[in-house]
Parts: C-alpha cells; sequence; structure tokens
C-alpha cells in the first residue's frame, strides 16, 4: 500500500479561488435576504367620490423618500429596508393623511395601500381691488373702490 501525503496548505494555495467562489456561492443566499428591499404601493382616491387623485404628494419619514400620485392615483416606493415608516399625503383642496405605522417587510412581501382624501373647503381672506398705476380707460373718471365679500 502507498501513503499519500497531505500538505492542507499547499491544496489551500493551489486552488484559494476555487475554495473562494465556493464559499462566496454558499453565503449569498444569506447575505442577499439579510439586506432585503421590499416595495410599498398605493392608490390614493377621493373619499368621497372614489374617483382617483393625480398630484397627490406622498412622503415616507424614516426613509427620507417622496413620491407624487400618477393620473389613476398610484403611486410607488422601491427598494425599502423593512421596518416601520410613518406616511404622510397632502394635495390642496384635500384633508392631509398621515399613517403612523406602515409596515414594510416582515411576514408582508407586498404592501399596497388605498389613501381616502377627504375634501377640505379652503377658506380665503377677503381681498380689496383698488386701481393701481395701470389704467385700461383714458376717461379720466374718477376711480371708485368696491369691497366685496363670498356672499356677494
Amino acid at each position: 500500500m502507498r501513503k499519500v501525503n497531505f500538505d492542507l496548505p499547499a491544496f489551500i494555495a493551489a486552488f484559494q479561488w476555487q475554495i473562494l467562489l465556493v464559499a462566496v456561492a454558499l453565503l449569498l443566499p444569506l447575505l442577499t435576504n439579510a439586506g432585503a428591499q421590499e416595495p410599498l404601493n398605493g392608490r390614493v382616491v377621493d373619499a368621497q367620490t372614489g374617483a382617483p387623485l393625480s398630484g397627490v404628494n406622498i412622503v415616507l419619514s424614516g426613509a427620507q423618500r417622496a413620491a407624487v400620485s400618477d393620473d389613476e392615483g398610484h403611486f410607488s416606493f422601491f427598494e425599502l429596508a423593512p421596518g416601520t415608516y410613518e406616511l404622510q399625503a397632502t394635495r390642496i383642496g384635500y384633508e392631509a393623511i398621515l399613517l403612523e405605522e406602515v409596515v414594510v417587510g416582515s411576514e408582508q412581501t407586498d404592501v399596497s395601500l388605498v389613501l381616502r382624501l377627504i375634501p377640505a373647503i379652503l377658506k380665503l381672506k377677503e381681498v380689496t381691488v383698488t386701481p393701481g398705476a395701470f389704467r385700461f380707460m383714458d376717461g379720466g373718471a374718477a376711480a371708485s373702490q368696491q369691497i366685496m365679500s363670498r356672499t356677494d
């Protein structure tokens, strides 16, 4: 019988790149799951009519991200780290929505929200219009002042 002399350091030196590739291939699935990135999708609609709302500003605190809803009311955030976020949606003419605990990741693989914005009446201050340096008629007539309110 022949005795084989096995030299481990020489073996490692000869196949170091192959060993490294095998180690990376075994560890890669663990590394990719540890830093998993999740999407957050949603749609914004009018609470009274159900019509989609475009141009709604959606801010995701904690991720320092923002999005604007499209013509169909859809918005998306991609590649979010799993965790809990605060979401705020605002649009002129509607009350703002604040969702304090939006959970992304864990057991949920795809989060989809429906945000229902409630129309709000904007109260404006009274406006006084007086003639200035620009005159459209050269009649020389004395200028008058009129104050109008919302009831007029």
